[in-house]
């Protein structure tokens, strides 16, 4: 599946945020909770360029595929369209492949959106995609 977003007229294509990376077999879960409050912690990172903090909840797997550059490229498209202002709304929770799936919708001020898909690994994130 390719993972777009767009900035103003330009396109930009996220290392597919890397970020269903190498989920395990092992079970999946964490409640919806717990998933949101990792989404938000990693959107609030973005907007404020804060790597370490972005990559907290995530499994090892998940750190070991993301570096400091990509992790900047996806800042500068992000960034200050999050500072201007955004709402997350929860969608849904579904079953994708045996892993437990969890979608948001991202609304930027300027009327333009994006799809926000976690996959929890236990009590971290497996997986992370901006569409």
């Amino acid at each position: 599946m390719k993972s777009f977003y767009t900035i103003g007229s330009s396109w930009f294509k996220p290392l597919t945020l890397l970020l269903m990376l190498m989920l395990s077999s092992s079970v999946l879960g964490g409640s919806k909770a717990n998933v949101e409050y990792n989404v938000r912690q990693m959107l609030t990172s973005i907007q404020n360029n804060h790597y370490e903090r972005f990559i907290s909840p995530t499994t090892t797997q998940f750190r070991a595929a993301l570096s400091k550059n990509q992790f900047s490229q996806l800042v500068a498209g992000l960034s200050s369209k999050m500072k201007a202002g955004y709402t997350l709304d929860y969608l849904t929770e579904m079953e994708q492949q045996g892993y437990q799936v969890h979608l948001w919708q991202l609304k930027f001020k300027d009327g333009s959106g994006l799809v926000v898909k976690a996959v929890m690994q236990g009590d971290k994130i497996g997986g992370f995609w901006l569409q």
